[in-house]
């Protein structure tokens, strides 16, 4: 939506050994070894919740 503002952070872990990524309503953490998912975050979309840019 135009005036919308979007983006990713990152985030590694002090032994380096899992990333935090976030995107739109959520957030992943992978293993840097082996890029398995570790844990995945997603917020509900609700009325008055931002949305992502691509919706």
């Amino acid at each position: 939506m135009p005036g919308d503002m979007f983006g990713s952070s990152a985030a590694v872990s002090p032994d380096g050994s899992m990333v935090a990524v976030t995107w739109g309503l959520g957030a992943t953490v992978l293993d840097t070894r082996t890029r398995e998912v570790i844990s995945q975050v997603t917020l509900p979309a609700g009325e008055g919740t931002p949305r992502p840019a691509s919706t």
